[in-house]
């Protein structure tokens, strides 16, 4: 069994995807040329934004064992969700977290979803958001 590690910032910055900024939790996908990302970005992308390579069957099983050795933050901690924790517990963390994102649906500006504008691509997570308020 694999020692369990504590938070490390410059080992969790890996595990993110380049696009959408998210944390990659297993299954972690890859293309044929190793370059990971989320499932979701894969999917928008057609295949991998680094190489144009298409999604490989075999998922990235070297990284998919350093996640469950590391403590990672919930998707909030920018809002000042202060939990850290295993992927499994940052998963349950994070669907009742006070700092989570609440969509707010009251404009769309026009800028949205156009090449070039915010991440790459155009490809965000969704709209303007704030964070859910508690109680």
């Amino acid at each position: 069994m694999s020692p369990k590690l504590s938070y490390v910032p410059s080992i969790i910055k890996n595990f993110k995807c380049p696009l959408c900024d998210i944390y990659l939790f297993p299954p972690i996908s890859q293309c044929v040329n190793g370059h990971t990302f989320c499932k979701k970005c894969f999917e928008l992308v057609g295949g991998c934004d680094t190489c144009r390579a298409p999604v490989s069957e075999e998922r990235h099983k070297l990284m998919e064992m350093w996640s469950e050795n590391l403590l990672f933050p919930c998707e909030c901690e920018i809002n000042g969700c202060q939990f850290k924790g295993y992927y499994k517990d940052v998963l349950k963390h994070q669907k009742t977290c006070q700092w989570t994102y609440c969509n707010w649906k009251k404009t769309k500006p026009k800028s949205w979803g156009k090449k070039g504008r915010g991440k790459r691509n155009g490809i965000r997570k969704s709209g303007p958001k704030h964070p859910r308020q508690a109680g």
